[in-house]
């Protein structure tokens, strides 16, 4: 696998490597929302989205950039 290299030059805007953090802790507060909102008798209408947004996140997305250097270009 040392010859493995990407395609295509799209790296991330931040040095984080995983959106994972992110991810587990919007998705606890979701759930955590939920059951309060069970708990009060609310009829459950909410959405997953509407509760955090990707700018909330480690990574904020990624961009395109020409003549990316080799060494980005490693899997």
């Amino acid at each position: 696998m040392s010859n493995s290299r990407n395609k295509t030059p799209i790296i991330g805007f931040t040095t984080a490597t995983s959106d994972k953090p992110g991810k587990q802790q919007a998705n606890r507060r979701f759930r955590r929302k939920i059951k309060v909102e069970l708990q009060k008798g609310k009829e459950l209408f909410t959405i997953h989205t509407k509760q955090t947004t990707p700018w909330d996140m480690p990574k904020d997305g990624k961009h395109y950039v020409q003549n990316l250097d080799k060494k980005f270009m490693r899997k």
